[in-house]
């Protein structure tokens, strides 16, 4: 993060993804102060949630990102 201009709203540690929801997921959207640009996902961490979490994503119309794809090396 230090080598970006983002800013993270909330986080969802690994070993609670199984309970991520779509209601979670909009609350978590709902209490930012603003609306978030996108969802950032560690994709190796998500493991066997990772087709669920993107279709929770595009169901609430929020673009899914990697984190590998936040920023590029020079």
């Amino acid at each position: 993060m230090l080598k970006t201009d983002t800013a993270i709203g909330h986080c969802c540690p690994k070993h609670m993804l199984e309970f991520l929801d779509e209601n979670m997921l909009r609350q978590a959207i709902g209490r930012c102060n603003a609306k978030p640009d996108f969802l950032l996902l560690d994709w190796k961490g998500l493991s066997e949630h990772k087709a669920r979490i993107t279709a929770l994503a595009e169901k609430l119309g929020i673009e899914a990102r990697k984190t590998k794809d936040l920023y590029k090396e020079d």
